[in-house]
């Protein structure tokens, strides 16, 4: 009986160990949070600005000039980041109908070990 205990237990230990890993591996290779590329290539017409803040987090603010008008955009928001802006057009349901990227051509690279330290807050 005692040793039908310890194999249990180990089990338990391994699959606690395995959830572990697969948690922070999922949350090592989930993107970071602002205007990334990453991001720009998640961004789908008909998502919400809750959906879009989720991904950017909150808008700079709106726009008060668009070379090209958009047909049914009531409202361009834009997103600012090192790496450039995102402008959104919304519509009257506050859904996306346009986006412009105005990223810089520069790959963006995050070294892992910088992903480990912004998820501990080092």
């Amino acid at each position: 009986m005692k040793r039908w205990t310890r194999q249990v237990a180990w089990v338990g230990i391994a699959l606690t160990v395995v959830a572990l890993a697969l948690g922070v591996t999922e949350r090592l290779l989930e993107p970071l949070p602002g205007v990334t590329r990453a991001n720009v290539k998640r961004l789908r017409p008909g998502m919400t600005l809750a959906e879009v803040e989720g991904l950017f987090g909150q808008p700079g603010g709106p726009v008060a000039c668009v070379l090209q008008p958009e047909p049914g955009v009531n409202v361009w928001l834009v997103w600012s980041a090192e790496a450039g802006d995102c402008l959104l057009g919304f519509d009257q349901q506050g859904r996306v109908l346009a986006i412009r990227s105005l990223l810089s051509s520069e790959p963006e690279t995050t070294p892992p070990l910088s992903r480990l330290r912004s998820l501990f807050g080092w």
